[in-house]
């Protein structure tokens, strides 16, 4: 009986002091969205990791709940410190703001992941199955991130959307040229006039690290009132399949899983880093905005982040108003995440928000109804 007291005791205390190791690393988690990348870097991986300590905690209060142990506070304080996270990843029901007598438009943001449609492939398959589903979704602005045009083969892929989806107007700007002649970048098309629109030099990050990623601002006109849209896709991970190293774990080659990790880490570190360079401008010029502003793209990073806690400060996020669930955004190779958002500003109102479920890209395409009632 001592024998078996002895070895409770022990386990006891090898969980308390993982309860306290994991009550540490939730507190670092919290402290990645207001430390810069630039500064220290470790700690958005720590941000990164939050759903984990999450879940993590909710096991050991249930835990020590079923052990009638007293730490079971060490949790709960843990989970109630950052307890303003929560709706940024889980939303338990949706809740839409009735649209009787009200004008409303339909955003849609989507990563395209260049239609699928590499130049290897010669294939159009996932073109047009994003061609039908943007048509059956009738947005009045879509924007489109690693969006890709081809200029002189037989698919005008630019012409061919605006005029499928009735969407005149169009802003598109090409950040590099793929094999001299595929022009690679993002769009906007909008079923309103664009009276104004340009580019964020400052964000591209290009000279430093040839980037493919962009930021676009689209000044429209809707009724009697001018809504900028902002179109972002920040610095990707860029983690290609060989870097996965589940894909190594059945052959067991130690090698090649630490090889991949630590290239795994060392992407992570560096596109953490990037974005917090990235933002700074895209956050100065969206304050110095003359108009209510909706700002949409592929983010690249977690609710969680640095980065989206500087860009969305002052907006709104539209799946906190009126999504449900997890939200999740990204389906390619690494966990999923919710990466791509639709932030706006308070004067405007969002009906609903919408995650589509289709696989046509490593991306869910994201969509939201919203009015300009509150527009002065």
């Amino acid at each position: 009986m001592r024998k078996k007291r002895k070895r409770t005791n022990i386990f006891i205390f090898l969980l308390f002091w993982a309860n306290i190791l994991l009550f540490i690393t939730t507190m670092l988690s919290y402290l990645a969205q207001y430390v810069s990348p630039e500064k220290i870097w470790i700690l958005a991986f720590f941000g990164l990791l939050y759903p984990v300590f999450f879940v993590l905690n909710s096991f050991f209060i249930f835990l020590w709940l079923a052990l009638w142990r007293k730490y079971i506070f060490i949790s709960i304080i843990a989970i109630l410190t950052g307890f303003n996270l929560i709706p940024r990843f889980f939303q338990f029901k949706s809740t839409e703001i009735p649209t009787e007598n009200v004008e409303t438009c339909k955003i849609v943001s989507y990563n395209v992941q260049i239609f699928n449609f590499y130049v290897y492939q010669r294939t159009t398959e996932h073109l047009q199955k994003i061609t039908s589903l943007l048509n059956d979704e009738a947005p009045d602005i879509v924007c489109l991130q690693e969006f890709y045009n081809d200029v002189d083969r037989y698919i005008p892929i630019l012409d061919t959307l605006s005029t499928t989806l009735k969407l005149p107007y169009v802003h598109f700007d090409a950040i590099s040229v793929t094999k001299k002649r595929y022009p690679f970048g993002i769009a906007t098309m909008s079923r309103f006039p664009i009276v104004n629109k340009g580019k964020l030099e400052n964000a591209n990050y290009i000279e430093k690290s040839r980037s493919g990623n962009y930021a676009i601002f689209t000044d429209v006109v809707i009724g009697d009132d001018t809504v900028r849209i902002y179109n972002l896709h920040l610095e990707s991970i860029r983690i290609s399949s060989e870097d996965i190293i589940f894909s190594h774990l059945h052959s067991f080659d130690s090698q090649k899983i630490e090889k991949h990790s630590k290239n795994i880490f060392s992407k992570l570190k560096q596109s953490f880093i990037r974005r917090a360079i990235q933002v700074l401008p895209v956050k100065e010029h969206i304050e110095n905005c003359p108009y209510p502003s909706i700002v949409v793209g592929d983010f690249n990073d977690t609710p969680s982040s640095y980065a989206y806690r500087l860009i969305s400060r002052n907006l709104k996020d539209a799946f906190i108003t009126a999504g449900k669930g997890l939200g999740t955004t990204y389906v390619g190779n690494y966990p999923s995440f919710r990466i791509d958002y639709i932030l706006y500003h308070p004067d405007i109102e969002v009906h609903n928000f919408q995650t589509i479920l289709e696989e046509y890209s490593d991306h869910y395409p994201i969509s939201a109804k919203f009015s300009l009632g509150k527009v002065n």
